[in-house]
């Protein structure tokens, strides 16, 4: 992108929040911090940020909270919380919410800035792509993914950026095997436990969401990952 990746931090510790502002922008990140979630959800709606990070314990709106809060305002924009937490049932909790990545304290800021660069570089891949190669029926639901819509054509909502990208590649490789590590390389950028259990929620999710078409299916495939059948494609199965 030409402009610089704008980042919105918001973190309840002034230290840690300025030591991790800085050190973004010393990786050429445009950062605004925060230091409470009702501060944070009021940036939000001021601004424009292709990425917010939130800390998990504040004062005021924890950061989960603030999540939903601005996944209603704007489905589209991906977020990860940063926390000292490190209960399975916490980080589910984030994915289930809908987080794009999760990093638990203490963190080396190497680490954050490349799950930050894997982000934006699906979110560059989004603006790439063509309304020709983005657009997909799935029997009665139409998906356009440039959009990140999903739903019959007179009634759409928007779909999560890690949802769309998991749909896409199933719509693009109808009725073939696509192995769990293709898509937690192509949509996570690694895949560690942690990523292998947040697929595992968005799998979820996207079967909710495709229930209104019982034809469309997400097959699992024990062991080695899943098939996407479409009603109506033509494309053989492998």
């Amino acid at each position: 992108m030409s402009e610089k990746f704008k980042i919105l931090l918001v973190e309840d510790d002034p230290n840690m929040g300025e030591l991790v502002k800085d050190a973004l922008i010393d990786n050429d990140f445009d950062v605004t911090l925060c230091l409470d979630g009702k501060e944070g959800l009021s940036t939000f709606i001021k601004g424009s940020f292709n990425i917010c990070i939130l800390d998990v314990m504040m004062p005021h709106m924890d950061g989960f909270t603030l999540a939903q809060r601005i996944k209603k305002l704007s489905p589209e924009t991906p977020f990860m919380f940063l926390t000292a937490k490190n209960d399975m049932e916490d980080k589910m909790e984030g994915y289930e919410i809908g987080a794009d990545d999760y990093l638990t304290k203490p963190f080396s800021v190497k680490e954050l800035v490349m799950r930050i660069n894997v982000i934006s570089r699906r979110l560059q891949g989004n603006l790439a792509t063509t309304a020709e190669n983005s657009q997909f029926e799935l029997g009665k639901l139409f998906f356009d993914y440039a959009k990140r819509e999903l739903g019959v054509k007179n009634n759409m909502q928007k779909i999560s950026s890690k949802e769309a990208e998991l749909l896409k590649l199933f719509c693009v490789n109808p009725n073939k095997i696509v192995r769990r590590e293709f898509l937690l390389k192509n949509v996570w950028g690694d895949d560690d436990y942690f990523s292998s259990k947040s697929m595992d929620v968005y799998i979820s999710r996207l079967r909710k969401l495709l229930k209104s078409e019982p034809e469309v299916q997400i097959i699992n495939i024990h062991g080695t990952g899943y098939r996407f059948l479409i009603p109506g494609s033509d494309a053989p199965f492998d």
